[in-house]
């Protein structure tokens, strides 16, 4: 190893765990010459470890980068230093990019900032001009330039080249965001804006840069935790810059999108913090309890953006709670109104969560709501129905004159048309309870294809249909009767054992689900509606008196819903 002690000491260079093990896989040639060299092609690939302030020039210059006494003197005294003297090599590099690039001449400077849209005063412009390592032909980095403005308290944008003055200071904004942060700037009468608050604006958008192999430190400090593969995925759709780093609200906003990975209640409002979402300490309650979190305390990211939704958005005054809801077709009594903001945590103004409010709607046995706005209505509280079923709800609902049904009323019918809700952690259970038994293989599929609501809920007539659609499951023969119940299908005891006497059971007392439709349709035939009735018997040539077939239709298992019907 001595010739490598020679190296490390002519390169001042102190190496990590990282450098080592590169070094350990080199080996010398036969001669043992190029060592050196091939050493040090090695090091300039890696932006780790230390070294001494005194042999920065060297090291730029092993690294391709030549910069003038002024520079160096300039870039040393920015670099923060340990105590015996080394600065981080990676910090090292990035401050040196401002060394690198164009070149402008000092004289022009006024004019080219304002072509940017940066204005600054006499005492201002002097100040800049003394802070920048001008060589001897009177030029500078532009690079350099740019960020001595950085730095500096005043100065002022023109808001007119905001997009050309983001830009100049690497600020990638998209088109929304440059016009949202447009619109908050305070411009003055000449329509111009201090340049430093156009800085922080933007960092709302930007927040702090974060390089690539801090990403997971950082999201593990802010709660979030992942998988491998989950990380793996993540980093693949993040796009790093040339210094591979990304904008942490950038990354958080590829976070949110994915879905993925776990959250710590424990660090949930450190998290949140850093997502920009700000609760009040009942609300920050509120949520925490509706958060479905295991014994370990941890809940998906996917989740924990969906339930948030209910605490986002838009506010409205609580006192004004009646009319609100009467746009959307539910009208209150005072006495109504006062019992559901007794379920909605109001703020210190007395403001409530329009999203919660709609929520809390859902679940509010009160009230009535206006027919003829009942479908905008439903679809504001997140419930689905197609034309069918919605149809359904219509049929022998009690309206009044003034055309308002009872809200619980309707909500009652809307639960008995599609099953209610069920929560995609107790799909298994539920299934099971209904005699269906999936493998893991089916049970995966089925997740995968079942269109759950922004609580993770779905009905249970689409877990159904997904579940018969898939062709998979099995029927345990003992419940029989339960699994037809739940989907709808009524039988006598004869016909159950008629049915059941068809089927071929297999040793362990199951048949496919599909083998159970297809027997259920040749034994049944096609269903018909109520509405059916006369009109099938008129083909058959039966007549009957109305008196006759009042008497039947009261003897009859009638659906309106046939059997395989979606098959």
């Amino acid at each position: 190893m001595g010739d490598l002690e020679d190296v490390l000491e002519n390169t001042d260079l102190e190496l990590t765990d990282k450098q080592w093990k590169l070094v350990e896989k080199l080996q010398p040639d036969a001669t043992r010459k190029p060592y050196q060299k091939r050493f040090l092609e090695d090091m300039k690939t890696l932006r780790e470890g230390k070294i001494k302030a005194g042999k920065v020039d060297t090291f730029l210059k092993n690294k391709g980068i030549n910069i003038s006494e002024k520079e160096l003197k300039d870039l040393t005294q920015s670099l923060p230093m340990t105590a015996d003297g080394k600065v981080d090599i990676k910090t090292l590099m990035n401050e040196a990019k401002v060394f690198t690039g164009e070149k402008v001449d000092v004289n022009n400077l006024e004019n080219l900032l304002r072509n940017v849209g940066i204005e600054l005063n006499d005492p201002e412009y002097m100040k800049l001009v003394k802070t920048l390592p001008v060589d001897d032909n009177g030029m500078v980095h532009w690079a350099r330039v740019l960020k001595g403005v950085k730095s500096l308290k005043g100065g002022k944008v023109d808001v007119k080249s905001l997009n050309s003055f983001l830009e100049s200071m690497g600020i990638a904004l998209d088109k929304k965001e440059v016009k949202q942060l447009r619109e908050t700037l305070p411009v003055d009468a000449n329509g111009k804006v201090d340049l430093i608050k156009v800085m922080d604006g933007a960092k709302t958008f930007t927040g702090e840069k974060i390089g690539i192999d801090d990403v997971k430190t950082v999201l593990e400090n802010m709660g979030i935790e992942y998988k491998d593969q989950e990380f793996s995925k993540l980093m693949e759709t993040l796009q790093f810059d040339d210094d591979g780093k990304i904008f942490q609200n950038r990354l958080l906003d590829k976070v949110k999108s994915l879905k993925s990975g776990k959250v710590s209640i424990s660090n949930l409002k450190t998290l949140m913090d850093n997502l920009g979402i700000r609760l009040k300490e009942n609300e920050f309650k509120d949520l925490v309890k509706s958060l479905p979190a295991g014994v370990l305390r941890k809940v998906s990211l996917d989740t924990l953006m969906k339930k948030l939704k209910a605490f986002t958005g838009d506010k409205v005054d609580s006192s004004d709670l009646r009319n609100v809801l009467k746009n959307l077709g539910v009208e209150l009594t005072e006495k109504e109104q006062e019992r559901l903001l007794k379920t909605l945590p109001a703020d210190d103004a007395g403001k409530v969560y329009y999203n919660r409010l709609i929520k809390a709607v859902k679940s509010f046995n009160e009230g009535k709501v206006y027919v003829n706005n009942l479908d905008s209505l439903l679809k504001r509280l997140g419930i689905k129905l197609n034309e069918d079923e919605f149809a359904k709800l219509l049929e022998d609902l009690p309206v009044d004159a003034n055309g308002k049904a009872d809200l619980k009323k309707v909500m009652n019918k809307v639960k008995a048309i599609t099953g209610g809700e069920v929560d995609s952690k107790n799909v298994k259970t539920v299934l099971s309870k209904m005699g269906i038994d999936l493998s893991n293989n089916e049970f995966s599929k089925l997740m995968e294809n079942l269109p759950f609501d922004d609580d993770n809920k779905v009905f249970k007539n689409r877990l159904l249909e997904v579940v018969k659609s898939l062709k998979g499951g099995k029927v345990d023969v003992n419940n029989l009767d339960t699994v037809l119940s739940n989907m709808g299908v009524e039988l006598s005891n004869m016909e159950l054992r008629d049915l059941s006497q068809s089927i071929h059971v297999g040793v362990d007392e199951k048949i496919p689900l599909q083998t159970l439709l297809k027997k259920l349709n040749d034994f049944k035939g096609e269903q018909i509606g109520p509405h059916d009735v006369q009109s099938v018997l008129a083909n058959l040539d039966i007549e009957l008196t109305d008196k006759e077939l009042e008497d039947l239709m009261k003897t009859l298992p009638l659906s309106s819903d046939p059997v395989g019907a979606s098959e």
